[in-house]
């Protein structure tokens, strides 16, 4: 258990004599200067936080990135995948002088729902972890993909195109009249 904030057991005293480079909970301690008493080398709030809560869909074959935040004790941090996987073509990396922001990069090659569990670990062992999903969509394929050239009364406007909602026929009276109303 560390100690409440404000203890007089938190960087207070002289370890001269110590001969661990770590304290009880495997966190670096200063060795042969002025720092606590023994028990915690530092005062961590808890586990460290990833952001956003959620990422933006992604296309296949069109590049993609997104920020990753970590707040809380600690740092510089490095990023893993703890369960799941990222989509193919993606991967997170460490940017940044604090080590607190990462960036998930790259070009996706497969259209999927895919679930991982993202985790950023501290050189004392603190970590935190959040779970996603992250969409990648299928490419919209348009069939045929060329249409023919239309010339007045070739057929090619035999039906007319209707959008959802009401009938209000009144924007289809300005058509012209080479183009059949049904």
């Amino acid at each position: 258990m560390a100690p409440l904030p404000g203890s007089l057991a938190i960087d207070t005293g002289n370890n001269a004599a110590a001969t661990s480079n770590t304290d009880q909970t495997g966190a670096p301690r200063i060795v042969n200067g002025v720092v606590d008493i023994g028990s915690i080398e530092n005062d961590n709030t808890g586990p460290p936080t990833i952001n956003p809560v959620s990422f933006p869909d992604g296309d296949p074959g069109n590049s993609y990135s997104a920020n990753v935040v970590v707040s809380g004790p600690g740092g510089p941090y490095s990023f893993s995948i703890t369960q799941g996987a990222l989509p193919d073509g993606l991967s997170i990396t460490s940017t940044g002088s604090t080590g607190r922001i990462g960036i998930l990069s790259g070009t996706p090659t497969t259209a999927g729902t895919f679930t991982f569990t993202l985790s950023a670990a501290d050189s004392s062992g603190d970590t935190g972890s959040r779970d996603y999903t992250l969409k990648i969509d299928p490419a919209i394929v348009v069939n045929p993909s060329t249409l023919p050239t239309g010339f007045p009364g070739s057929g090619l406007l035999a039906k007319r195109f209707r959008p959802p909602g009401p009938r209000d026929r009144s924007p289809l009276q300005s058509l012209p009249a080479a183009c059949p109303r049904d």
